[in-house]
């Protein structure tokens, strides 16, 4: 599983350039919602209601209620914890990126720095155990299910049990009733990669093997679920699946908008948080290969291309 450090790598060192941008494009109250938008096949929607249609959609599609109990494995910048903050519900958030449990922290949202692996041996602490002392109506991940395995253990075959002991997690969390609603990419149409033949940052300006090795550089400590029957072939022991949905297009867009506004302008604070950026990168350089593919535009290629999937999947927890 990607480990502190790599989600740092991932988020952590982009955070002042992704929040600089996003307001500067949006406003300064603009939910900092760095997940794949739902535009449902109509890309004139506006960015901002495409999120917002994705938030309500999470909400339906796990029987929301006010006063549930809500657990988001990987809540990012708190989006969805807002969300069901504004609702009525009672949200916990939990990330491996120090910034972002800040940033909810700031913004009076409950998020916690803690593996979802770790949820048992954490108990000890009264906080975290103040969380989890009673099931949860529902669980919520969007956008954290393709860090949990690693390249390393993908190649020593642990991906599968990986998924399995996620769910298997997920569902002891949960009461009898609950829902569990996975927002993840994958790998797309054209196959799972071979890591030796397929993935090269260094190959031809937008070829596929560089878009690969982008992706790679991306995400480092990560490797992605294969497809979705290899997510729901795992969870197949502890739940059902009730619904599906391919996100793959809207990414496309999603995307789009994303480099959009991290390449418009915004004055001088804006020059400055890429100056910090940069600057992390003299003594990083795995920042600057995440650079590189943001400038060449790798992230939504990869989707087009049909070389990354990206699936909405429901799921009801066993009787």
């Amino acid at each position: 599983m990607a480990d502190i450090g790599d989600i740092k790598a991932s988020y952590d060192a982009l955070d002042e350039l992704w929040i600089r941008s996003l307001k500067n494009m949006f406003g300064d109250g603009v939910l900092l919602d760095i997940t794949g938008a739902r535009y449902n096949g109509d890309y004139n929607v506006p960015y901002l209601d495409a999120q917002r249609n994705k938030q309500k959609y999470v909400l339906k599609q796990i029987k929301f209620k006010k006063k549930d109990r809500i657990l988001d494995i990987g809540s990012g910048w708190g989006p969805m914890l807002k969300v069901i903050k504004n609702e009525g519900g009672k949200a916990a958030g939990i990330t491996l990126s120090p910034a972002q449990v800040k940033y909810c922290k700031q913004n009076k949202l409950d998020a916690f720095l803690l593996d979802w692996k770790e949820i048992d041996s954490k108990k000890e602490n009264k906080q975290i155990d103040s969380i989890f002392n009673k099931p949860f109506n529902s669980i919520i991940s969007i956008g954290a299910f393709e860090h949990f395995c690693s390249v390393e253990e993908m190649k020593e075959g642990k991906q599968e049990k990986i998924y399995r002991d996620f769910f298997k997690t997920a569902s002891k969390l949960l009461d009898s009733k609950g829902m569990l609603y996975l927002q993840t990419m994958t790998w797309g149409g054209r196959g799972v990669p071979d890591l030796e033949k397929d993935i090269d940052s260094s190959a031809q300006l937008h070829s596929l093997k560089r878009i690969y090795g982008q992706w790679k550089a991306y995400f480092p400590g990560s490797w992605l679920p294969n497809n979705e029957e290899q997510i729901v072939a795992a969870a197949k022991p502890y739940f059902d699946l009730t619904r599906s949905e391919d996100g793959r297009l809207d990414y496309v867009e999603t995307a789009r908008v994303w480099i959009e506004a991290i390449n418009a302008p915004g004055g001088c604070k804006k020059r400055l948080s890429w100056l910090k950026f940069l600057g992390k990168g003299l003594i990083r350089p795995e920042l600057i290969a995440r650079y590189k593919s943001v400038r060449e535009d790798a992230f939504s290629r990869g989707f087009a291309y049909d070389m990354i999937g990206h699936r909405r999947l429901t799921f009801k927890k066993k009787k």
